[in-house]
């Protein structure tokens, strides 16, 4: 199955906070930055840190996680039941 795109990352510590959580959980994603060397990172103030992508069956769950770390960066998954 392929991967779709799940969510756009906001930063870079929103992007290894996800990353963190997803290995935690076992979830398979891949991470992509926006950031280009010959723009110096221009497209990234403009669309985001970057993206994850996964599979479908992970998509709603990845959103939580995002949700999650939006609204507490500190927080961990066990801590939203």
């Amino acid at each position: 199955m392929e991967e779709i795109r799940v969510a756009t990352l906001e930063n870079l510590f929103e992007a290894q906070r996800l990353s963190f959580i997803l290995d935690e959980e076992g979830i398979p994603y891949t991470m992509k930055s926006f950031h280009d060397a010959a723009y110096d990172g221009l497209f990234q103030s403009h669309l985001g840190w970057g993206t994850v992508l996964s599979l479908p069956e992970y998509e709603a769950k990845i959103g939580r996680f995002l949700e999650m770390i939006r609204q507490d960066p500190e927080s961990k998954p066990e801590d939203n039941g």
